[in-house]
């Protein structure tokens, strides 16, 4: 409040100078009368813990130096708007053997994995902060780099990440122990040197608090990155070794685990609490019941944003009320990027889904009584853009609605336009857009 009396205070004097100076153009006499008629003596001085108990006890003839009080309101509520945050998320980033070899450049002799991300790039660094699923390992070159069934991506994928602007990324999901407890290690200690922010891993972690506590302007974010499973490799280890590792959903050594961590939460004071979840079945365009009861309880224990990820498809989003607020789930969001597609899931009756994903957006408001609200949430569909360059094979993510102008180039003036586009391709990514969107729904509180 002693910032916004200062503000009052030199208002007031602005404005006696503007007066001075006007008055001054009209000739010295005038402005003498005027001068003798102010009384700079009785010029208020802010006294009180309320201005507008101040601006009560003020004059008729003092209240004329403020404009008027219909303009408190306005600058309640300009005060109000700047305390707001913008988050995105999106679903599985995944880089199967094909994704390798064609980032590699042997010109060069390294690989490049950020043209896969370019028309994206803008979206995401537009955000305060954005987070996304990191479905593999950078267990290093000692390994064989491979994508399914056990994932090794180069060191260099997270500097393609990195650069197309993500924050956070979530480490718990099924691939995690691909290369087993070094991998896990070594990728968090890449994550660490880019300046990731990260959560669901962990290296033989003696602490109880298991989620990620991340300040972003004037908010305090609670993140937890849990798991179903690891592909079978949970059988390897004891409840202790893994609970020090990762965090599962169901966990032995803690039957309470995420009830706990989110009442932990809780205790630390964070302004929204955020569970990102690795769950449901592969291919299935709509949660299963088990995802719908955990969603419900996850709300319950005091989750306020669910972001899904492992089907591979974009599955529905909802808003749940509870306690007369607003909780955001979305229950996947789909593939990001991998070598998923209508053509190398032939078997798989919803391949085609597996190219889709989605970014959503988020807004975050904090009103005058410090207590954060959902206000907004978008969804931008994204598509993986698959093509032949110069005889080598080529990734692209591609935010959709930018190509739905059937230009063959990007309306995006602040991305670099792919390849000019094929009457075919603007159709799939038509079909991408219009199916995405017809599982997700766009949000704005009252």
């Amino acid at each position: 409040m002693k910032k916004r009396h200062f503000r009052f205070k030199k208002s007031i004097f602005c404005i006696l100078l503007i007066g001075i100076l006007f008055t001054a153009h009209i000739g010295w006499s005038s402005f003498s009368i005027a001068f003798a008629d102010l009384n700079l003596e009785s010029v208020p001085t802010f006294q009180s813990s309320n201005v507008y108990d101040d601006l009560s006890i003020l004059s008729l003839k003092d209240r004329r130096f403020i404009q008027s009080f219909d303009s408190l309101p306005v600058l309640e509520t300009l005060h109000e708007k700047e305390n707001t945050l913008l988050l995105l998320a999106t679903g599985d980033i995944m880089f199967h053997s094909p994704q390798i070899t064609a980032a590699y450049d042997a010109t060069r002799n390294e690989y490049d994995f950020f043209p896969s991300f370019s028309q994206i790039a803008p979206y995401v660094q537009a955000a305060d902060y954005a987070l996304a699923n990191f479905e593999t390992t950078t267990a290093g070159d000692a390994y064989t780099y491979s994508g399914y069934p056990a994932f090794n991506a180069p060191d260099r994928t997270l500097d393609g990440i990195y650069e197309a602007g993500f924050d956070f990324l979530s480490t718990a999901n099924n691939h995690a122990f691909d290369r087993k407890l070094h991998g896990v290690h070594r990728t968090l200690e890449q994550m660490d040197q880019r300046g990731f922010d990260h959560n669901g891993t962990f290296n033989n972690t003696d602490e109880s608090q298991h989620f990620l506590i991340k300040e972003v302007k004037n908010f305090k974010l609670g993140i937890l990155s849990i798991t179903y499973g690891l592909n079978g490799f949970e059988q390897a280890y004891d409840s202790e070794t893994l609970y020090k590792n990762v965090n599962l959903i169901s966990s032995d050594y803690d039957p309470d685990f995420v009830q706990n961590q989110l009442a932990l939460m809780d205790e630390a004071g964070v302004d929204t609490s955020i569970v990102f979840i690795h769950w449901g079945n592969e291919y299935q365009l709509e949660p299963n019941e088990a995802q719908q009861i955990l969603a419900q309880n996850l709300v319950l224990w005091g989750a306020d944003i669910i972001l899904g990820s492992h089907p591979h498809v974009i599955q529905k989003n909802e808003i749940v009320k509870y306690n007369g607020e607003d909780k955001y789930v979305i229950y996947s969001m789909g593939n990001f990027i991998s070598n998923q597609s209508r053509h190398t899931l032939t078997s798989i009756k919803n391949a085609k889904y597996t190219e889709d994903g989605i970014m959503v957006t988020i807004k975050l408001e904090k009103d005058q009584n410090g207590v954060t609200h959902l206000s907004e949430v978008k969804h931008i569909p994204t598509w993986v853009y698959k093509y032949s360059e110069s005889g080598k094979n080529k990734y692209m993510v591609l935010p959709t609605i930018d190509y739905l102008t059937f230009e063959g180039t990007s309306s995006n003036k602040n991305i670099e336009p792919p390849p000019t586009l094929s009457e075919h391709v603007l159709e799939l990514i038509k079909a991408s857009y219009n199916q995405s969107m017809s599982r997700c729904f766009d949000y704005t509180s009252k």
